[in-house]
């Protein structure tokens, strides 16, 4: 029986929007999605898993999609995973993403970050396989590397070179290393595109039990054997503040699926199975950007965007008396902050992070041209702002725009918005969004060549029936969008 630890199992990372991490891995990266599952500790939030065609132990790069805001790679943490190439030329004109190249140990690396943050390396090996696979190495960063060495050490990682502040440790018997690089900056703080932990693989239960024994017996806290269905795993944290994880190979991802079916479908532990529509209903969509809610009718497509803590069915009810009688399609925002759906990040209250809002503006705008003829954004606080940059950003995504209670809080593209029909609903007394934050947002529409009606409303935040009845009546009164569907 093979006691050894025999290399990297797999790195578990925290991600943005699942849709965006499932783009990155399966078509930049080309891995394959071979389990779709959730946090067994969090089930209101996925657990993908990108690895090789079976998903074999080693090959496994694994997300938690919260959706938050990023968070910080400083120190006591994995802050890079490397994968072997055949050809890194080849790689370089394959990634389609920003990269630097540095020579570190005599080989050269290629290193870029994924959509949300998280860095990733190439280098080149003899022994690499034609697609992505194995992880090969990663880095942890830490305030003083000897304490992490001599875990290590333990482990059976020997000492292979020093070079300036990196020292590399490879597994006896295995390519595997892992990279202490000594820094002085602060503590990590976790959020998307950060590393949750680093597992190593462990042959089976006994081993896992040897090791787990021994790790006691050296003084760290190792937590009980945890079934993860596809793995058993035991976590314990390393000196530098890393968290560890020493998972076995069996069972291995064809436990509940063939080769086939690895990813395809939302795979459930028995514990959550009774509770499938539930879980279902508030995961987002990995295929789509967006989850929505859809109603028929007739007439222009009315394109519902909910408030800050809000989802797809928010505004609903409505919209079916603002816009009686047609068609609504309304989305549910894929950003999270602090636990509440957003159409996109803020760097603090009132300040929004113009680069994201900016992308999801262009995604959103892209989404919708599944949807053509006329568009009639509703949009409420964050959705209402959404609307508005998308508008901004691809004029041709809405028609027309009700927008309750927006502000300008980002710097707009010269847009032509001739032909263009905007009502702005403000809170006069609203000590969120303040009225002249929301003029300053009808001038600029207004000097792009749109039709602007700004309506002040003797309330805060909150809509009141005079929101419904004046966008109501606006709406039954604006002319007819005249525009043909191809």
């Amino acid at each position: 029986m093979n006691k050894s630890i025999l290399g990297i199992h797999h790195v578990t990372a925290i991600s943005g929007p699942a849709h965006e991490n499932f783009k990155f891995y399966t078509e930049t990266l080309g891995l394959r999605l071979v389990k779709r599952t959730v946090n067994f500790d969090d089930p209101g939030v996925y657990h993908l898993y990108y690895g090789d065609e079976t998903g074999s132990p080693g090959t496994l790069m694994t997300f938690f999609p919260y959706g938050g805001a990023p968070g910080d790679k400083g120190t006591g943490q994995v802050v890079a995973s490397s994968y072997p190439v055949e050809n890194l030329e080849v790689w370089k004109q394959r990634l389609g993403v920003p990269y630097r190249s540095e020579v570190r140990f005599g080989q050269e690396y290629v290193i870029f970050e994924d959509p949300h943050g998280m860095t990733l390396e190439l280098y080149e090996s003899k022994s690499a396989p034609p697609t992505l696979g194995p992880i090969g190495g990663a880095t942890l960063k830490l305030k003083s590397t000897a304490p992490t060495a001599e875990l290590l050490k333990l482990m059976g990682f020997e000492e292979e070179g020093r070079e300036n502040a990196r020292a590399r440790y490879r597994l006896k018997g295995s390519g595997d290393y892992l990279d202490l690089e000594q820094s002085d900056e602060p503590s990590t703080r976790g959020g998307a595109g950060t590393v949750h932990h680093i597992a190593l693989r462990v042959a089976d239960d006994e081993a896992q039990a040897h090791w787990r024994n021994k790790l006691i017996k050296a003084g760290y806290q190792v937590s009980p054997v945890m079934d993860r269905n596809y793995f058993h795993s035991i976590y314990f944290r390393g000196p530098g503040g890393v968290l560890f994880e020493l998972a076995t190979d069996p069972p291995g991802m064809m436990i509940d699926e063939s080769v086939e079916e690895l990813g395809e479908k939302l795979v459930l532990p028995p514990q959550y199975e009774p509770h499938r529509e539930g879980i279902e209903a508030v995961l987002d969509p990995l295929e789509e950007p967006y989850k929505f809610a859809e109603t028929s009718g007739q007439g222009d497509l009315v394109v519902a965007l909910h408030g800050t803590g809000g989802d797809e069915y928010d505004l609903l009810s409505l919209v079916a008396e603002v816009a009686p009688g047609k068609p609504v399609l309304s989305l549910r925002g894929n950003v999270k902050e602090r636990g509440a759906r957003r159409f996109f990040r803020r760097l603090q209250a009132g300040v929004f992070d113009e680069d994201d809002l900016r992308q999801r503006a262009t995604e959103l705008a892209k989404f919708l041209e599944r949807h053509p003829g006329p568009r009639v954004a509703v949009g409420y606080s964050n959705g209402a702002n959404m609307a508005a940059a998308t508008l901004l950003e691809e004029a041709d995504s809405f028609d027309k725009a009700i927008l309750f209670r927006p502000m300008l809080g980002w710097e707009p593209g010269p847009a032509d918005l001739s032909g263009k029909q905007i009502l702005l609903l403000i809170g006069r007394d609203d000590r969120i969004v303040s009225p002249e934050a929301g003029e300053k947002l009808a001038e600029v529409f207004r000097e792009r060549g749109a039709e602007v009606e700004v309506r002040q409303v003797p309330t805060g935040h909150n809509l009141t029936r005079q929101d419904v009845e004046i966008a109501r009546r606006w709406l039954s009164s604006s002319r007819e969008t005249l525009k043909s569907i191809a």
